[in-house]
């Protein structure tokens, strides 16, 4: 599905009023269907490194067609010693 920036916008818009209704602080992000991002906003005080995870939720959202709220339970698990690139551990967390 190809989204516009008006309509990416208004999913952003939406998201933002839903969480000052729930009066949580959240970073959205709105990618299209080949995940490249559309839209993005960052609450006041929300932090940056959230903003990272929403992008990221939302391209994984769009590489599987999942909406991202069902993508927690594939991706939750106990934080890893490290992660390994070409077998060389590159970030330990």
């Amino acid at each position: 599905m190809t989204l516009t920036l008006a309509e990416a916008n208004t999913i952003v818009a939406a998201a933002i009023a839903k969480a000052r209704q729930l009066n949580i602080i959240v970073n959205v992000a709105v990618c299209d269907d080949q995940g490249h991002l559309i839209s993005f906003n960052r609450m006041d005080r929300a932090t940056a490194e959230g903003g990272r995870f929403a992008i990221g939720k939302a391209v994984a959202s769009a590489g599987t067609g999942l909406p991202s709220g069902e993508l927690v339970s594939r991706v939750d698990h106990p934080p890893v010693a490290g992660a390994v690139a070409e077998g060389v551990p590159v970030l330990h967390v």
